[in-house]
């Protein structure tokens, strides 16, 4: 089914394809489609006798002003919007064309989804909150956080699927560059194991072989208790002492038992903010 309002045609004399993205040549201001857009394609009327006479070298070339692309072209293609040259593929850019009434017909649906799909993960998440303050609903909590998670985790690929769990892992509190990322070890590690590869991926610092430094410890985030060093990642599953899917924190701790009880403590009423 044809859409005519959509796009424009190429004004080739041999094409007149209908383009949806189509491109104006900056020297004769005609529309064409991608195939034709270099004057040289299209027999520009404003080239004398149909031929560039001089040849740009590349440093002369002009550079899409998209920040992440570096797509150079020899000829220039100006925004309409903002002067700016863009490549083929940012000609239609976000600065531009990010207000819904300047945005292009066909791109309107994928924003509506993209912002539906943001307010939903939101309100599944304060119900996982509220949820896994409720002992007797936890085990479902955990469920529905292990099924989000399982697609987007990394691990030692080295692991079979059928030893994996998964974790939302926090980074500490001093670390704000970093943010959670959702991690899979094996049961048959120890927890000091799983805390090697787990501040290898969050890029924290590890010292706890060096004597004297604050130590990096896992935690549980629900309600802070710690996790023994040389415990099996499968035992405290089957004992109930972890869940699969749950969150868990790093935290520098002392080596004094008290305090590393209070410090978690707050850190429990940091993260739950």
């Amino acid at each position: 089914m044809e859409l005519p309002k959509l796009g424009e045609r190429c004004s080739h004399v041999d094409c007149k394809q209908l383009d949806f993205l189509p491109v104006l040549c900056s020297l004769c201001q005609g529309t064409f489609c991608k195939d034709h857009s270099f004057p040289s394609n299209h027999s520009c009327t404003k080239v004398v006798d149909n031929v560039i006479q001089e040849k740009r070298s590349t440093s002369e070339w002009f550079s899409c002003h998209a920040p992440e692309c570096k797509e150079r072209s020899a000829v220039e293609m100006l925004c309409t919007k903002c002067g700016f040259h863009f490549c083929l593929t940012h000609r239609h850019h976000d600065s531009c064309y990010a207000n819904q009434e300047d945005v292009l017909p066909w791109r309107l649906p994928k924003m509506q989804f993209a912002k539906a799909k943001e307010e939903t993960d939101k309100q599944v998440e304060e119900k996982l909150k509220a949820a896994q303050k409720d002992t007797a609903t936890r085990a479902t909590a955990n469920k529905i956080r292990l099924m989000k998670i399982k697609g987007k985790a990394v691990g030692d690929n080295k692991i079979p699927t059928t030893d994996r769990i998964f974790f939302t892992v926090h980074p500490p509190l001093n670390n704000p560059s970093q943010t959670s990322r959702p991690l899979f070890v094996s049961k048959t590690w120890t927890v000091g194991r799983s805390l090697d590869l787990f501040s290898k991926k969050l890029n924290t610092e590890n010292n706890n072989s060096k004597p004297g430094a604050p130590k990096l410890k896992i935690f549980r985030k629900e309600d802070g208790v710690c996790l023994p060093m040389d415990a099996i990642m499968g035992s405290l599953l089957q004992d109930c002492l972890l869940s699969d899917g749950e969150p868990l924190i790093l935290e520098y701790v002392t080596t004094d038992t008290v305090a590393e009880v209070s410090e978690t403590l707050l850190y429990m009423d940091k993260y739950n903010k």
